[in-house]
């Protein structure tokens, strides 16, 4: 019985030295296991059914904005859009890139396009400043 738990032992050590080394072996392993990662992320966690009733992404961006003509986007429009989250109830807003964030280039004297950054437009709750022109998520 000893000598089936040496060999057990000696087994599992090996197996598992090959599984790390196996990679400079045949790094086709590799790619394979990058290039299914997201699937079986996906289908493999465990993930809510239905999205959270307390939470709400609310995405400002090009394809949102499309159908406005102006360039740059009304300053006014974006405000409005704050403000009317601010009112629905948020209990924090996110500040996704550097012109929400800071105001950017534009917030600078003399400011012709009156570019404001959102923690100026909403005082009362936390903003949650995500700098970057564009912020990566990595």
């Amino acid at each position: 019985m000893p000598k089936l738990r040496l060999l057990l032992g000696i087994g599992g050590l090996l197996c598992v030295a090959a599984l790390l080394t196996l990679p400079s072996f045949a790094p086709w392993l590799s790619r394979a296991e990058y290039w299914t990662a997201d699937w079986r992320t996906a289908y493999l966690s465990h993930r809510a059914a239905t999205q959270h009733p307390r939470i709400a992404i609310v995405a400002i961006n090009d394809s949102t904005l499309k159908d406005y003509a102006s360039s740059p986007i009304d300053r006014g429009l974006l405000a409005r859009i704050v403000t009317a989250i601010d009112a629905a109830g948020a209990k924090a807003i996110i500040s996704w890139g550097a012109c929400a964030s800071y105001g950017c280039v534009q917030a600078a004297a003399p400011n012709p396009t009156r570019a404001t950054p959102v923690h100026k437009v909403i005082t009362d709750k936390p903003i949650i400043k995500v700098p970057g022109c564009p912020p990566i998520a990595e």
